[in-house]
């Protein structure tokens, strides 16, 4: 009479692989080195580059991985609000109009991912988009 259940427990382990799977793709697409990364997470450089390299996981309720779960979060938010990687490459490299701050090297501020999720809420992504990414809808409504 219908499919037993299982208690499943969080597995802590796997919680760490995803953080720092997630974190590596974040590396990626920003270009993070070892010494960028440090300066974002506000972490040791050696540990970084140990990240980095794949000999160490980030624990999700450390300082570094709550910071690298808003770090993801940015990263996702970026890619659903400007649709491609080229357009959020566009965005992290260039100066911003109003202030004439570079997304990429805000990150390494303390308070950077919040500056830019602060951005992200208060302007609309199309003042962001350069015309070449801006997104084309055929047809009317």
């Amino acid at each position: 009479m219908g499919i037993p259940t299982q208690t499943e427990f969080f597995d802590c382990t796997a919680a760490s692989e995803l953080l720092t799977h997630e974190l590596r793709r974040v590396v990626r697409t920003f270009r993070l080195d070892a010494r960028r990364l440090a300066r974002v997470l506000a972490m040791d450089e050696g540990d970084a580059a140990e990240l980095l390299a794949g000999h160490q996981l980030l624990r999700p309720s450390s300082p570094e991985g709550l910071r690298t779960l808003r770090l993801v979060r940015l990263h996702r938010a970026l890619g659903d609000a400007f649709g491609t990687l080229d357009a959020v490459e566009w965005f992290m490299t260039h100066a911003n109009g109003e202030d004439g701050a570079i997304p990429a090297a805000l990150l390494e501020e303390p308070d950077g991912i919040e500056r830019l999720f602060a951005r992200l809420d208060c302007q609309g992504v199309d003042q962001w988009r350069p015309r070449e990414f801006a997104l084309r809808v055929a047809g009317g409504v």
